[in-house]
């Protein structure tokens, strides 16, 4: 199991900004009231995961909640991460998506 992307889908429904090192930033964000396909009714604002890839992402709150839950130091942390992303995005490249546990 990915425990970077386990991670990543638990610590987003609790923060509005998640840096993940070498892959990117997932923010959470309201979307605004817009009119409804069928022109006539209107649908309120949501919440959405939005993603900006950036390998140049550093991200301290995910290695600390790896090293945390897995009782290490943020360095195997983030050899765990550096893995685990390798395998995020062998995952896109093969299926065009990949999809957070949860």
């Amino acid at each position: 199991m990915n425990i970077t992307a386990r991670h990543i889908a638990y610590l987003m429904p609790r923060r509005r900004l998640l840096k993940v090192d070498g892959l990117g930033v997932f923010e959470r964000v309201l979307l605004p009231a817009r009119l409804a396909a069928d022109g006539m009714n209107i649908e309120p604002p949501c919440p959405a995961l939005m993603f900006e890839h950036d390998d140049d992402a550093v991200g301290e709150e995910i290695a600390l909640s790896i090293a945390r839950a897995e009782r290490d130091d943020t360095v195997h942390a983030r050899e765990i991460i550096v893995r685990d992303v390798a395998e995020i995005r062998d995952g896109i490249c093969l299926n065009g998506s990949y999809v957070l546990p949860g």
